[in-house]
């Protein structure tokens, strides 16, 4: 029963990676360093502190993250993707400009996720769906 147990957490972990890639590349994210595009934006309700904001923005203008520019072109919107690993959680920014929109006004969704492929799915839902 135990190999069983083994090969059904292999096989899983196997079809995680497979769709992590895929979103990866649905997203088209590579490689960056912080936040390409924005710096992650203050909510007082995300945040013990002001202070606390300022440590994670200090501490991850400097990190690995993973960022994406992609257009909806059936919803008309560009979105500009940051995901970014801190204290355990990983951190979603994702922005967004609709083209009909004159002003070119910036809307932005923010959430942590404590798994990577939650972030991905997340993330993949607001821009696809």
């Amino acid at each position: 029963m135990s190999k069983n147990k083994s090969k059904k957490r292999s096989l899983q972990e196997y079809l995680d990676n497979d769709n992590i890639k895929g979103l990866e590349n649905a997203l088209k994210l590579e490689h960056t360093i912080g936040f390409p595009y924005s710096k992650y934006k203050y909510a007082r309700y995300d945040w013990n502190s002001e202070k606390e904001y300022n440590d994670f923005i200090a501490i991850c203008e400097k990190n690995n993250s993973i960022s994406g520019q992609i257009h909806n072109k059936y919803k008309r919107t560009t979105y500009y993707i940051t995901i970014i690993l801190y204290k355990n959680q990983y951190f979603t920014q994702i922005e967004w400009i609709l083209d009909r929109d004159d002003n070119k006004n910036i809307w932005y969704t923010n959430n942590p996720f404590t798994n990577y492929l939650s972030a991905l799915e997340f993330t993949y839902q607001q821009v696809f769906h």
